[in-house]
């Protein structure tokens, strides 16, 4: 069966007709004498368009301007091209004054037909090209046609000596009848009269194209070692076809008698399959994978070519097979191009999530995304396991085996065109691999769930006795300006008090903007080495959450520990049935301070127990039932979220965290109030009207600035509980119901949903 090309840059044959060839047969078995006219247009008439070019670019080739066969305009200036190209160094035309004639009447052509492509093409292919000439530049043009032609009367070659010309043809070489084109590599003849037959110029000609395919082929070769490793597999490819059609001429080089209709017959299927290897040559390019261009071109020929193609497929693949083994079994990646790249700049701490990179142009066809990013994670566990564990996993095949059932896979899937095979390969291996370094990650100490524990319990600070403790110990340190705060100093005083029980934790400091040191203050865990790289891309989101739940416990201590032990002094020194102003304000103290404790009380219990406790007790069974370390690594990323956004640390709720912020404000207000109210001397006595006015003074003004701060509280609860049933999460209207037990402000933000609907509305009516 014959390939049909559509190449338009190397003018493929198309088809060669009965007719010509008829005619071969004939002249050549009767030996016809042929008229030393050379008319062959209406012999070659069902050429291809490859050879009638040869005949009209040739200068040879002459025609009256009244002949229905003589070339046209665009013929013409093929022709002198082709003079013009050989005579370039004795010729004084000007070609430039030439190309300036033939551009102004273009444009004239191109201006009346209304610059329609279907009206002027007919005119300019009327145009001749030698009324644009001067006098002068036609007797000099002719004369370089003359000498161009060599024209001589027509000599008689040996048959050895056209066979050897037939045989340089098909080689792509120069001989006594055939010589190379200016305007390309082509072969064209010298001159007619060197042939004794029309028809022996065709095949003469044919065979030249041959050989120029064969030429071209020859530099697609050298071209293909430059596109890497798959490019030279290619490149053999296309050398051993090559060296097949070069043997087929030496072979026919040692027989003797061979026509050139049966050379002509003989290579008429090698000028097909040449025709197919160069449009596939000038597919393939370096701007996108070679294998793609490859697979793109199955099932496009007849099954000749698929054939062939396929191997070529199998071919290229096998040194990407031999990567692609080598990645599964031991974590290795070669310099050579790869889908799979490494950031070498990367941050250690983010190697499990991004020290590998899937490149989605370079996937091989066989390949789609998700087989991509599995084949990723089996040979990243092997890379983690040798760089971070210091072991190899065993691998069941070996790579020399693991890389001929991939070659197998392949051709399934280049034939059947399904990945099937593909995907149960790389699926199976990549679960063994996983689990694999899942069961040795247990092994080590500590223990995936052990490690996890200790971070939920002092950096997510869950341990409500080590917290009180904690800030016990440091807090002189904490109370101080906020430029006062020693990272050295904390870690000292915490070594002291723990005696190294706790070694890993240490004292780190956070930018949270305020005025003392305890907004500062921030725990930081000391990673093993082994976890770093597959937990350290949540550090900062640890962080986060450490610096929300550390507030919320620094302000319940406050309220309930350091005011309440300063009310608890403040009761044992003074007699409260002396003056009804210090009752007073101890009355507005303990009904302010209850109403704080209620408030913290509730908030709390949701902390540590709707978000925190509920959300280790899912990380605690997830890691019961993990196979793999993507399934826990998921699992706790899942666990870190659910604890994120229920301490109102997402995006929806950084107006709720700001007046959360405030409401502990007023916290750190009362307790400076108070202090400031105790430090009066009460326990003189008062000896003048002077000293019980200060005395009611002072104790008017603490009444109104627990007022204020109540009055505060009130305003930014009411924003607080307003932001959260904004959000229309069910936990934080949950968490909004509990800390409005009266359901005045659920009450207050439907009515301003209604508002706020009715004014859209009427805004919409005033549009329209």
């Amino acid at each position: 069966m014959e390939f049909e090309s559509s190449s338009q840059e190397y003018d493929q044959p198309k088809q060669i007709y009965s007719t010509a060839l008829h005619r071969v047969h004939m002249e050549q078995s009767c030996g016809r004498p042929t008229t030393p006219k050379w008319q062959h247009q209406r012999h070659i008439i069902a050429a291809s368009r490859f050879i009638i070019r040869l005949f009209k670019c040739n200068p040879a080739y002459q025609c009256s301007p009244m002949d229905p066969n003589a070339p046209n305009f665009y013929e013409q200036l093929l022709q002198f091209y082709e003079i013009m190209g050989n005579s370039c160094s004795i010729s004084t035309i000007n070609v430039t004054d030439i190309k300036q004639r033939i551009e102004t009447i273009i444009s004239r052509i191109k201006w009346k037909s209304s610059y329609k492509a279907d009206l002027c093409l007919p005119e300019i292919a009327k145009l001749q090209l030698l009324q644009l000439f001067t006098t002068a530049e036609l007797r000099e043009y002719e004369t370089l046609r003359c000498h161009l032609q060599e024209r001589r009367s027509r000599i008689n070659l040996s048959k050895e000596s056209r066979q050897r010309d037939a045989l340089h043809a098909m080689l792509g070489y120069e001989c006594l009848q055939l010589r190379y084109s200016a305007l390309r590599n082509t072969l064209m003849l010298r001159w007619p009269h060197y042939q004794s037959t029309i028809s022996e110029s065709y095949l003469l000609l044919c065979l030249g194209q041959v050989g120029y395919y064969y030429k071209r082929l020859q530099l697609h070769e050298q071209r293909l070692r430059q596109f890497g490793e798959i490019g030279r597999e290619l490149s053999i490819c296309l050398l051993s076809e090559l060296h097949l059609y070069f043997e087929f001429c030496m072979r026919q080089r040692e027989e003797q008698n061979q026509s050139l209709l049966h050379l002509f017959w003989q290579t008429r299927g090698i000028l097909h399959r040449f025709c197919w290897l160069l449009q596939l040559c000038i597919g393939l390019s370096c701007r996108q994978p070679l294998l793609n261009c490859l697979q793109l071109q199955l099932n496009v020929g007849n099954e000749q070519y698929n054939k062939l193609l396929e191997s070529w497929l199998l071919a290229a693949t096998q040194p990407l097979l031999a990567r692609i083994s080598n990645w599964l079994v031991s974590g290795e990646l070669s310099d050579e191009e790869f889908f799979i790249v490494t950031h070498k700049d990367s941050n250690p701490t983010h190697y499990w999530q991004s020290h590998f990179k899937l490149v989605e142009e370079q996937l091989p066809p066989f390949l789609n995304s998700q087989l991509a990013q599995q084949l990723l994670n089996a040979g990243k566990c092997q890379d983690y396991a040798k760089q971070f564990l210091g072991l190899r996993l065993n691998a069941t095949l070996k790579a020399a085996e693991l890389q001929q059932q991939l070659s197998q896979a392949c051709v399934q899937c280049y034939q059947q065109l399904e990945q099937q095979a593909v995907e149960q390969l790389i699926g199976q291996l990549e679960r063994e691999t996983a689990q694999e370094l899942f069961i040795h990650l247990n092994q080590w100490v500590p223990t995936p769930l052990e490690l996890l524990s200790k971070l939920h319990q002092y950096l997510l600070l869950t341990d409500v006795q080590f917290v009180g403790q904690l800030i016990e110990l440091l807090e002189p340190a904490l109370q101080q300006p906020y430029d006062y705060y020693d990272t050295h100093q904390l870690n000292n005083m915490l070594e002291q008090v723990f005696n190294g029980c706790i070694e890993p934790l240490y004292v780190a400091e956070s930018f949270y903007p305020g005025h003392h040191c305890w907004q500062r203050f921030l725990l930081r865990w000391q990673q093993p080495p082994h976890w770093l790289p597959l937990i350290g891309h949540s550090l900062a989101q640890y962080e986060s959450c450490f610096v929300c739940i550390w507030q919320l416990h620094y302000a319940d201590y406050v309220l309930n520990e350091r005011i309440g032990r300063q009310q608890l002094h403040f009761h044992e020194r003074i007699n409260f049935d002396d003056s009804s102003d210090v009752r007073s304000v101890r009355d507005r103290l303990a009904t302010f301070i209850q109403q704080l404790q209620d408030f913290m009380h509730k908030l709390r219990s949701y902390v540590l127990h709707d978000v925190l406790d509920s959300a280790f007790q899912s990380l605690s069974l997830g890691c019961m039932t993990a196979k793999t370390l993507d399934d826990l690594l998921q699992i706790h990323g899942a666990y870190l979220n659910s604890i994120y956004c229920g301490i109102l640390q997402g995006k929806q709720c950084l107006k709720s965290q700001q007046y959360l912020g405030e409401l502990y404000e007023i916290i750190m207000q009362l307790d400076a109030v108070q202090q400031k109210f105790i430090a009066l001397p009460f326990n003189q006595s008062i000896q003048s009207l002077e000293s019980l006015q200060n005395l009611r003074w002072y104790c008017q003004h603490t009444c109104d600035s627990i007022d204020d701060l109540a009055k505060q509280f009130q305003l930014g609860l009411s924003n607080f509980l307003l932001t959260l049933y904004y959000t229309r999460e069910p936990q934080f209207v949950a968490l909004a119901r509990r800390l409005d037990h009266h359901g005045c402000y659920e009450q207050k933000y439907t009515q301003l949903q209604q508002v706020h609907t009715f004014r859209f509305q009427r805004k919409i009516i005033a549009d329209h």
